[in-house]
């Protein structure tokens, strides 16, 4: 009797320890999925609460899809016109005055060439219907124009991509200790694990540039839609941090590359059109090499890169493990600045530099 008892006690035991055992794994997968973007959501809350000194509530669906809010970050996205729903799909878009007729021109041009046919691709792979239909899409997805002035003599640009992460953060200092600036461009899904770092690079006075929201070759250059998808995403996740002005990109694995062959033209005549440069880059520090480099080959790179130049952009990397990037590049600084070389960095008014 006794031992029928005991027999009771352990299975009913052994029944709670399962369900207790189920319980967890159900809520890890619940977090998994939704609790990045929760804590995303509540650090980028915080950030924009201290800017703005007041308590009035920001709503959000998801990272990705930002909705009603009236405060001083979304209004100062001075170039949407009539809107205050950063996720607003009828929003109408700044128009640039120069750019847009140009435009009109291209597609007024394709569609003779085609005797009136939408649908129909041209030789150098436009669809004019493609062109039209992503012309009305993407609202946010626009920069103001301003006008190029030339590229001074002797002059470096620093530019980051893959961040932020807490490599930023080395990199950050090493700059302000240098009082240089430089260009971030940034992937739109570390910007939702660490609001904080862009914030801090805002604030700091470099330029944030669009990288990409995924970096996943195969769905960014899927198709112009999806590229254009790709970007405004990232331009979202940056608008909820800072009011920074978003006039540059970098296509992943620059602006030539294997993936983007079919859709490049159309892109590069959709971000013209849209206000924003795209640059590449003419010199490399190989800190994106497969089996790392050392920080003397990383500061022999750039060195060797820059030297003869007037005008050098420089690619490294501040992604999570690029701990050579932070610990080479004062090095490099002191090195240009030896040579001669001022540094700047770039937005929609500097003469672009492209493959």
């Amino acid at each position: 009797m006794l031992k029928q008892r005991i027999n009771v006690k352990f299975v009913e035991r052994l029944k709670r320890l399962y369900l207790i055992v189920a319980l967890v794994v159900v809520v890890s997968l619940l977090f998994v999925k939704y609790g990045y973007s929760m804590v995303f959501m509540e650090r980028a809350s915080g950030l924009i609460k201290q800017k703005n000194n007041n308590e009035q509530k920001i709503t959000y669906k998801k990272p990705s899809r930002i909705v009603k809010s009236q405060n001083e970050t979304i209004q100062k996205i001075s170039f949407v016109k009539n809107s205050t729903n950063i996720s607003d799909s009828t929003s109408v878009p700044f128009v640039d005055p120069v750019v847009e007729p140009r435009f009109i021109r291209k597609v007024e041009a394709l569609l003779v060439e085609k005797n009136g046919d939408p649908n129909s691709t041209s030789k150098n792979g436009y669809s004019v219907q493609s062109i039209i239909d992503a012309s009305s899409k993407y609202p946010l997805l626009y920069a103001k124009s301003t006008p190029v002035i030339e590229n001074q003599n002797r002059i470096v640009y620093l530019t980051f991509d893959d961040g932020p992460s807490p490599v930023t953060v080395d990199v950050l200092e090493v700059l302000k200790s240098r009082g240089i600036k430089a260009t971030f461009f940034v992937v739109g899904n570390q910007v939702e694990l660490y609001p904080d770092i862009l914030k801090r690079i805002a604030d700091d006075g470099h330029a944030i540039g669009i990288h990409t929201n995924t970096h996943i070759y195969e769905e960014v250059y899927a198709s112009l839609d999806s590229f254009l998808a790709d970007y405004e995403q990232c331009f979202k996740k940056i608008k909820v941090v800072t009011d920074y002005p978003i006039t540059v990109t970098r296509y992943p694995g620059g602006s030539n590359n294997i993936f983007n062959k079919e859709i490049r033209e159309q892109t590069r005549e959709e971000l013209k059109r849209r206000g924003f440069s795209y640059f590449d880059w003419n010199v490399s520090s190989g800190d994106s090499a497969p089996k790392g480099i050392t920080s003397e080959q990383f500061v022999n790179n750039v060195i060797r890169g820059v030297r003869g130049k007037n005008v050098a952009v420089i690619l490294t990397h501040d992604a999570m493990g690029r701990t050579v990037t932070a610990e080479s590049i004062g090095t490099v600084i002191d090195e240009i600045t030896k040579m001669g070389y001022q540094f700047g960095v770039l937005g929609n008014n500097i003469e672009t530099l492209q493959f």
